[in-house]
Protein backbone atom coordinates (compact mmCIF):
# COMPACT_ATOMS: atom_id res chain seq x y z
CA UNK A 1 0.00 0.00 0.00
CA UNK A 2 2.89 2.37 0.77
CA UNK A 3 4.92 1.16 -2.21
CA UNK A 4 8.04 0.49 -0.15
CA UNK A 5 9.08 -2.22 -2.58
CA UNK A 6 12.77 -2.42 -1.66
CA UNK A 7 11.97 -2.88 2.02
CA UNK A 8 9.32 -5.48 1.20
CA UNK A 9 11.77 -7.37 -1.00
CA UNK A 10 14.29 -7.48 1.86
CA UNK A 11 11.71 -8.73 4.34
CA UNK A 12 10.51 -11.49 2.03
CA UNK A 13 14.12 -12.46 1.34
CA UNK A 14 14.64 -12.76 5.08
CA UNK A 15 11.73 -15.17 5.37
CA UNK A 16 13.11 -17.28 2.51
CA UNK A 17 16.58 -17.35 4.08
CA UNK A 18 15.51 -18.02 7.66
CA UNK A 19 12.59 -20.38 7.06
CA UNK A 20 13.19 -22.17 3.74
CA UNK A 21 11.40 -25.36 4.78
CA UNK A 22 8.19 -23.74 6.02
CA UNK A 23 4.87 -23.33 4.26
CA UNK A 24 5.51 -19.56 4.16
CA UNK A 25 8.68 -19.84 2.07
CA UNK A 26 7.11 -20.30 -1.39
CA UNK A 27 4.80 -17.35 -0.83
CA UNK A 28 7.75 -15.25 0.30
CA UNK A 29 9.68 -16.20 -2.87
CA UNK A 30 6.69 -15.12 -4.96
CA UNK A 31 6.21 -11.77 -3.20
CA UNK A 32 9.96 -11.10 -3.08
CA UNK A 33 9.93 -11.32 -6.87
CA UNK A 34 6.84 -9.15 -7.21
CA UNK A 35 8.42 -6.56 -4.92
CA UNK A 36 11.60 -6.53 -6.99
CA UNK A 37 9.59 -6.16 -10.19
CA UNK A 38 7.54 -3.29 -8.75
CA UNK A 39 10.69 -1.50 -7.59
CA UNK A 40 12.61 -1.87 -10.85
CA UNK A 41 10.14 -2.71 -13.64
CA UNK A 42 12.60 -5.50 -14.53
CA UNK A 43 10.31 -8.23 -15.78
CA UNK A 44 13.13 -10.78 -16.10
CA UNK A 45 12.98 -11.40 -12.35
CA UNK A 46 9.53 -12.93 -12.77
CA UNK A 47 10.91 -15.73 -14.94
CA UNK A 48 13.61 -16.31 -12.33
CA UNK A 49 10.94 -16.54 -9.62
CA UNK A 50 9.07 -19.09 -11.70
CA UNK A 51 12.20 -21.20 -12.08
CA UNK A 52 13.08 -20.97 -8.38
CA UNK A 53 9.59 -21.97 -7.31
CA UNK A 54 9.54 -24.86 -9.78
CA UNK A 55 12.92 -26.04 -8.52
CA UNK A 56 12.39 -25.66 -4.77
CA UNK A 57 8.63 -25.67 -4.23
CA UNK A 58 7.13 -27.35 -7.28
CA UNK A 59 4.07 -28.63 -5.43
CA UNK A 60 3.12 -25.27 -3.93
CA UNK A 61 0.22 -23.15 -5.07
CA UNK A 62 2.73 -20.30 -5.48
CA UNK A 63 4.61 -22.26 -8.15
CA UNK A 64 1.33 -22.62 -10.01
CA UNK A 65 0.51 -18.91 -9.65
CA UNK A 66 3.97 -17.94 -10.94
CA UNK A 67 3.83 -20.37 -13.87
CA UNK A 68 2.16 -17.71 -16.02
CA UNK A 69 5.48 -15.83 -15.95
CA UNK A 70 7.44 -18.71 -17.49
CA UNK A 71 9.18 -17.86 -20.75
Amino acid sequence: MHKQWAEAEQRYAGVVEQYPETIAAPEAVYWRGVSHYKATNDHTVLGEVTAELARKYARSEWALKASVWAH
